[in-house]
This record gives C-alpha cells, sequence and structure tokens, in this order.
C-alpha cells in the first residue's frame, strides 16, 4: 500500500484554498486521516490505488483498468462511499462502515480481479 508519509506530502500541496491554481477547498487533515485508516484495512495483496485530492476537499481512491472498468472510493465520516464501473450500464453504488466492519471482501476481489494485467507501478523505497 502507499506509505502513509507519501500521503502527508502530497496533502501539504493542498493545504491552501485554491491548491489547484483555481478555487480548490483545502484538504482538511481528517480527510487524510480517514484515507490512511482505510489503506490500513484494506488488504495488502490490493492493487494500489490512485490517491487523488479534489477541488472538493476530498481525496479519491481510483482504479482504472479502461474505460469501462473504474473503481472509485472516498470516505465520508467512517463510511466507505464506492462507484464502480465494469462493463455494467449502470454503476454499482454503496457504502460501507470500514471502522466497524473492515473492508468488504467482495470489494478487494473484484478490484484485484478488474485491475489483472495492470503493472502495479508502486515502488516500495
Amino acid at each position: 500500500m502507499i506509505p502513509p508519509h507519501e500521503l502527508y506530502a502530497a496533502w501539504e500541496d493542498c493545504q491552501q484554498k485554491g491548491w489547484d491554481g483555481y478555487d480548490a477547498v483545502p484538504v482538511s487533515l481528517q480527510e487524510l486521516e480517514n484515507v490512511i485508516s482505510l489503506l490500513a484495512v484494506m488488504p495488502d495483496d490490493m492493487p494500489i490505488p490512485e490517491c487523488l485530492p479534489g477541488p472538493d476537499g476530498i481525496i479519491t481512491l481510483e482504479w482504472y483498468k479502461d474505460q469501462k472498468n473504474i473503481v472509485v472510493m472516498f470516505v465520508e465520516n467512517d463510511q466507505l462511499v464506492y462507484l464502480i464501473w465494469n462493463n455494467f450500464e449502470k454503476p454499482i453504488t454503496g457504502r460501507h462502515n470500514f471502522k466497524k466492519h473492515g473492508f468488504p471482501k467482495w470489494l478487494a476481489s473484484m478490484i484485484s480481479m478488474n485491475m489483472q494485467g495492470q503493472e502495479n507501478t508502486q515502488n516500495d523505497d
């Protein structure tokens, strides 16, 4: 998974209003801690997501295989909010209390299966 120090370094770049050159909301320390809490309960063998700050102050975790196979999730309070496009006409959406129930095994399996064939570019340095 992504080392927390890398997330903190990226977070520091998002502390000022307009950090994106427009009107982005600063990413709060609470938001960063929520993402770190989520990463801590994810299985170690899952593909590594891209962690992207958004102009709304939310950090999203994203996995892309192609335009039809995408998983996006973010944390809202203790809830993991997910959107999955997996060659379906309608996305699969939902919420899960990961702090109480851990990371959903079916979601970990779906992400791993969908991302097969993708290179893991995370460097363990």
